[in-house]
């Protein structure tokens, strides 16, 4: 269970940060980590979308790993705590944000609802401490082969 302390203005693409949001512990790969959106009413709200991969102490999703490698490579961030990121084949995801996210969300419709959206400024306030988190859920010796 290594952590790895991490800012909100350092949260990029690809990344796997876990934090508090309605109460719960979540682990979540962000697709874009800060968007800001129109709604119905006119009014304006900042989002950030992601694959939520565990919350609190629910492991992930069966096919994660298959999902991982589809959307990109998987790089090692420190290798000490085992801590990874997704590098998305050199997608530029806050240009393309949209296409992107409709792929992901192709990609994960029948896997337990894993595409997420959350608001930027509740997530700042519930949780204003975040961590680069390892997957607790996936085997190490099958995240070490797909670095390599």
């Amino acid at each position: 269970m290594a952590k790895l302390r991490y800012s909100w203005n350092k949260v990029a693409s690809g990344d796997i940060i876990s934090f508090r949001y309605n109460k719960k512990r979540r682990t979540v790969l962000v697709i874009s980590p800060r968007y800001r959106m129109q709604k119905v009413d006119k009014s304006r709200v900042e989002l950030m979308s992601g694959l939520q991969l565990e919350v609190q102490e629910t492991a992930a999703a069966d096919n994660l790993f298959g999902i991982l490698v589809q959307l990109g490579r998987i790089v090692l961030v420190n290798e000490e705590l085992e801590i990874y990121k997704i590098r998305f084949d050199g997608r530029k995801l806050d240009a393309k944000r949209r296409k992107i996210s409709s792929n992901v969300k192709e990609l994960v419709i029948e896997t337990n609802d894993l595409y997420r959206t959350y608001d930027y400024k509740k997530m700042r306030k519930e949780s204003p401490i975040i961590m680069l988190d390892d997957l607790r859920s996936l085997p190490r010796r099958v995240l070490k082969e797909a670095v390599r």
